[in-house]
């Protein structure tokens, strides 16, 4: 599988799609290649977000890693489609592998001043169990303090 028909397939998990065209959408994206994984959550298409995920959570470990910083950038908003299945996805993900990326979304969250989304990465990190002893850099866990709740 191609990019092209990736993008189209995705194209077909809206749920502006009659359901028969996303479930058949769904059972050929299994078969995406772990190194195309970021084409399944187009920041776009929020439309397609939640079946994107019911997707990636039948995939393999693999691809839940490559999939992280999307899981991560999801959580601007909680409300967002799709958001519980992507912390359950996470809470399958080893600490080791999540914290880079965490560390790096509250950097730029910080950068952008988008403080709700500090708050989402929050909520996972509490969720999760997440210490300020599991950072390698410690004073990122700081820009936690900025959550807006």
């Amino acid at each position: 599988m191609n990019d092209i028909e990736i993008i189209r397939l995705v194209e077909q998990l809206s749920w502006d799609y009659p359901k028969e065209s996303q479930q058949k959408a769904m059972k050929s994206l299994l078969e995406i290649d772990v190194k195309l994984i970021n084409l399944l959550i187009q920041e776009d298409k929020k439309s397609t977000w939640e079946n994107a995920l019911i997707v990636l959570e039948k995939l393999s470990y693999s691809h839940y890693i490559q999939a992280v910083p999307k899981l991560i950038w999801l959580l601007q908003d909680m409300n967002w489609p799709g958001v519980p299945i992507a912390v359950d996805i996470m809470k399958k993900v080893n600490i080791n592998h999540l914290i880079h990326c965490v560390e790096e979304a509250l950097i730029k969250a910080e950068a952008e001043e988008d403080y709700m989304w500090i708050a989402g990465i929050q909520s996972v990190i509490d969720t999760l169990n997440i210490r300020v002893s599991d950072f390698q850099r410690k004073e990122i866990y700081e820009y936690l303090k900025l959550a807006d709740w």
